[in-house]
């Protein structure tokens, strides 16, 4: 999966893979759909895990809801039992909360919510300081193996 943006040249269209800023071809075969292709004719990785991310906040987005694990302390559970955290349409994603970026953030009932979706070689852990430092709800939800996931409905089983 390639995405591109074109922006309006003189001249012929020139396309940028939104996921490492190579430049691709836009392919266009008879009786078939058109599609993006790298230059260099290889797969983008980080398109691909750009693509996962973006895919799994829509599905959280669209969801309204997330079943938050119990509260754990040391590796421990506490004895609360899971909540199921529900939000209305004032959702803000890929934003920044007092200049912590964050993935999404919601108001529960609850109160404020921020989640983050770990995805391996794309999610910057230096952040976990801030976004504890803002005393809000947070949860991270991991995705170690992003390409063990070729499917919507095996992605909402992991979101």
């Amino acid at each position: 999966m390639v995405a591109a943006c074109d922006l309006p040249a003189i001249g012929p269209a020139i396309f940028h893979c939104a996921g490492c800023g190579d430049e691709v071809t836009l392919c266009r075969p008879p009786g078939s759909q058109a599609f993006f292709r790298h230059e260099r004719g290889a797969a983008c990785e980080l398109g691909a895990l750009r693509a996962l991310h973006a895919a799994a906040l829509q599905l959280l987005v669209e969801s309204r809801f997330v079943d938050a694990p119990p509260l754990t302390q040391n590796g421990h559970e506490q004895g609360k039992r899971c909540m199921i955290e529900e939000w209305g349409s004032e959702v803000s994603v890929l934003t920044r909360i007092d200049g912590v970026p964050v993935d999404l953030y919601a108001e529960t009932l609850a109160g404020p919510l921020i989640i983050q979706i770990a995805i391996r070689s794309l999610y910057d852990a230096t952040t976990r300081p801030g976004v504890k430092a803002l005393g809000y709800a947070a949860l991270e939800i991991s995705i170690p193996q992003p390409y063990a996931i070729v499917s919507v409905g095996a992605l909402r089983e992991v979101v």
